[in-house]
């Protein structure tokens, strides 16, 4: 009986520490929750990093856009790339013109009937005259009043010019060298002389008009000038107006004679000092020559021109200085009224020569002697 109740004893403490250890049925539905909550957090975390991995995926597979090679150079120019153009939908690249013998650095015009450029950024469009350009770096396309497109390859300099004059968009007028220019004074300062039947030798009987050269001043000055050009600077024609000042200052004391029908000379007194005997002329010319440059710029041309001039003969006077006393005659002295000849400058840089020659003598016709009046000197403002 003992120990039956002893075995009892010990079962009843067993299910004791048994029940102790068992926990609550609502804690364990708290737990299973909690777990359940944390598992679909876990859940959605993996969801997101799915949809990461899918985002990762996908640009993957886009290619990635290739570097364009660096543009090739036209040929013997290696300051500008090579230029595209679009003609209906086919592209030309311009360094196949290369075959067809034409100079890219220099100014060519082409034509085609395409609608489109394509070349890149930085385009302008303006409107010159009744044409539309639209000019992108080096690659300019001008479409006339007929619809007609010209493509147009310009050195660095000219495209420079373009855009300087194509800066003025509102009137749309493009500068253009002009064709004709106005020119301002010009001077020339020379030394005067005649010839006697080809000779600066005169005969015993004209020995009175031996001329001091060294003295003989012609100033040439220019009132207006006008200037054609014929191919741009290269071939310039010349004309305009200028006064002709011509001094004849003669080597001994025999001065001229007005109001005679002849050339006539006088002696002044024996004790007479003469210090200056001069004859005085003044022409109104109209020159006109043709001249060749090897430059435009003057600073940098080498020049040659050949012409020939007319005048017209304003005015004349003798002028004399005899013991200080200054006198002036005023007369024709058989002088011709007209005078014309030929005119030839030479010159490089500032420095410029000119030669005049006369066909006309300097006295009238049927008045001795015979003289043709030469002179030459250096030109000193506007050639």
């Amino acid at each position: 009986m003992k120990r039956t109740a002893n075995l009892f004893l010990l079962l009843c403490c067993t299910v004791f520490v048994v029940a102790a250890q068992t926990p609550d049925p609502k804690e364990m539905e708290q737990r299973m929750k909690e777990m359940d909550a944390q598992m679909k957090a876990m859940d959605q975390q993996m969801k997101a990093m799915d949809q990461q991995m899918r985002s990762m995926e996908s640009m993957r597979s886009i290619p990635e856009p290739p570097v364009p090679p660096a543009p090739p150079r036209f040929p013997n120019d290696t300051s500008r790339q090579r230029k595209v153009i679009v003609i209906n939908g086919e592209r030309l690249d311009l360094g196949d013109l290369d075959s067809l013998d034409i100079d890219l650095k220099g100014l060519e015009d082409l034509r085609f009937d395409g609608d489109s450029v394509d070349f890149g950024k930085d385009f302008r469009v303006y409107q010159t005259g009744d044409s539309v350009v639209v000019k992108v770096g080096g690659l300019k396309v001008k479409m006339d009043g007929d619809r007609n497109k010209h493509v147009i390859i310009k050195d660095d300099q000219d495209e420079d010019r373009d855009d300087r004059d194509g800066d003025d968009r509102n009137d749309g007028n493009k500068k253009k060298e002009k064709t004709v220019k106005f020119t301002s004074l010009g001077v020339r300062l020379g030394l005067n002389n005649y010839l006697y039947s080809g000779s600066f030798n005169l005969p015993a009987a004209y020995a009175p008009l031996e001329l001091n050269t060294g003295k003989s001043i012609n100033v040439n000055v220019g009132l207006a000038g006008i200037k054609w050009r014929i191919h741009h600077d290269y071939v310039t024609l010349h004309t305009g107006l200028a006064l002709d000042f011509n001094n004849y200052r003669f080597g001994n004391s025999a001065f001229l004679v007005p109001n005679v029908d002849s050339v006539a000379f006088a002696l002044p007194a024996d004790n007479a000092s003469m210090t200056k005997n001069k004859l005085a002329v003044t022409y109104i010319e109209l020159p006109l020559r043709l001249q060749f440059a090897t430059h435009k710029k003057e600073s940098k041309a080498f020049r040659v021109a050949v012409g020939g001039r007319v005048a017209y003969r304003l005015g004349a006077h003798s002028k004399t200085i005899i013991n200080d006393e200054k006198t002036k005659r005023r007369d024709d002295f058989n002088l011709n009224n007209v005078k014309y000849g030929a005119t030839f400058m030479v010159g490089f840089s500032w420095l410029n020569l000119y030669v005049n020659y006369d066909f006309s003598p300097l006295f009238r016709d049927g008045v001795q002697p015979n003289l043709t009046p030469v002179s030459a000197g250096l030109v000193l403002a506007n050639w």
